[in-house]
Parts: structure tokens; sequence; C-alpha cells
């Protein structure tokens, strides 16, 4: 599992929820148009686990930019509609994911949904893993 695959399914949840608005995966500079999401991974953490395991922690802030005049209205009503329909995302594959720690917050103009995802993953390795074994067996007799 990829990176790039849960912010396919991250997208295609607001899709689901928000058609009408416009989701960017790259910042753009100038020219962007409101109301649009913007899907940002903030940072990455591995932790090592039993043998070959890993557990990757990913935290993703989704940013909404709205187009109204009276922005606060428009991002309770937005608000609302992530903290009340996102909780969980659905891979291609059909893996359910759950979002941890979600919060929202206003900055600066920007309703931002932060949370973060855990992803388990196991190191597999290639080649032979044991070799042929003979075994004998007696029964003894009581």
């Amino acid at each position: 599992m990829t990176i790039d695959k849960i912010v396919v399914a991250i997208n295609q949840e607001l899709e689901k929820i928000f058609s009408e608005v416009t989701i960017y995966n790259e910042a753009i500079k100038q020219g962007f148009k409101a109301p649009c999401f913007f899907v940002a991974i903030l940072n990455t953490s591995t932790e090592k686990g039993l043998c070959k395991t890993y557990t990757d922690n990913i935290f993703f802030d989704v940013q909404y930019f709205s187009d109204l005049e009276d922005s606060n209205s428009d991002f309770m009503i937005v608000q609302n509609k992530l903290l009340r329909s996102i909780e969980y995302i659905q891979l291609e594959d059909g893996k359910v994911i759950r979002l941890n720690n979600r919060k929202v917050e206003k900055v600066n103009d920007i309703l931002h949904y932060f949370f973060d995802v855990d992803v388990g993953l196991i190191e597999i390795e290639e080649g032979i893993k044991m070799e042929a074994l003979e075994k004998e067996g007696v029964v003894k007799d009581e």
C-alpha cells in the first residue's frame, strides 16, 4: 500500500460529499478557483514492529478554501460534513482505513481538517523460505 493510494481514496470520499468542489493535490500558487480542497501530507513516521513489520503513521491536512464573503457559515457546513461523513476511507483494493485524531481548525480564512492514518506493512523477502526436510518417526509398542 502506498501513500498515493490513500490520497486517491481521500479524494474519492471528498468527491462523494462535495461533488461540486474542485480538489487539488499539488500546491497552486496562483489561479486556483474557490471553493476548493487541497490535500496535503504534513509528515510521516515509521515504527518498527516484530520481525519485518512496520507501522507508518501519516498526517494529513485537508484544506478548504471558500468562495463566499460570509465564509463562517460555509465553514460550519463544510466542517460538519467532514467530521460526520469522513471517518473511514476505502482503498481501491477494498481495504478500509480509519482516520484517527480528527480535528478541524480555521486559520487565516482557511478551514483545515487534520487527521492521521496508521498503515501496517510487512516486508516480504523473496526467495526460498526453507529447504526440504526429511523426518522419520517410530511408534513404540506398549
